[in-house]
């Protein structure tokens, strides 16, 4: 929100019951662990709040190799998230390590499925490229080749073409979603 602050409402009242600040720039991702125990947000600053979403206290902050944080996706439990920015990031969040996941960059939504072989990434261009990512290999640093873009020391690069590409949105795609049974794919955009 344009006050830098997170929201928090009931719906059965209609109450704002907490207000969430932190963020010292624009707020531009949210999303819940699967467990519904943490939140976490991001935005153009180049870090990711941890919200204890029980009592909503703050846990922490990481930096974010991505830089200006564009989407979040949780996976199991609260210990991977995946960060859309200048590129997607696998974040492993109990080593507190991540691996550059693919290097697609104007990434506007994300959304991984409940069986986590799928991931969908929505794109400015209005693009929505779809992954089977149980079918890529990890390159170690040696293997990759970023013309002029520096490489971070530990991370690996996850080498997977898109399974499919769909072009339909005129603009930016802006949300994403998965049915319950993997078998379907929800865009929204421009």
């Amino acid at each position: 929100s344009g006050d830098l602050c997170l929201r928090v409402w009931d719906l059965e009242s209609g109450e704002n019951t907490w207000d969430l600040s932190g963020h010292e720039k624009q707020i531009n991702a949210i999303c819940f662990s699967p467990d519904g125990k943490r939140c976490y947000s991001a935005g153009k600053e180049a870090e990711v709040f941890i919200w204890d979403a029980t009592n909503w206290d703050p846990i922490g902050t990481f930096a974010s190799a991505a830089g200006e944080t564009s989407a979040l996706v949780a996976g199991p439990g609260e210990n991977r998230l995946l960060q859309a920015g200048d590129f997607v990031m696998d974040w492993d969040l109990a080593a507190r390590k991540s691996k550059e996941f693919l290097t697609l960059e104007n990434v506007t939504a994300l959304a991984l499925a409940h069986n986590q072989r799928w991931l969908a990434a929505g794109l400015a261009d209005g693009t929505i490229h779809l992954w089977d990512v149980s079918q890529g290999k990890w390159k170690t640093e040696q293997e990759r080749k970023f013309g002029s873009r520096r490489a971070f020391s530990e991370s690996t690069l996850f080498e997977v073409q898109p399974l499919q590409v769909f072009n339909k949105h005129n603009g930016a795609v802006r949300a994403l979603a998965f049915s319950p049974d993997d078998g379907q794919v929800l865009s929204g955009g421009e």
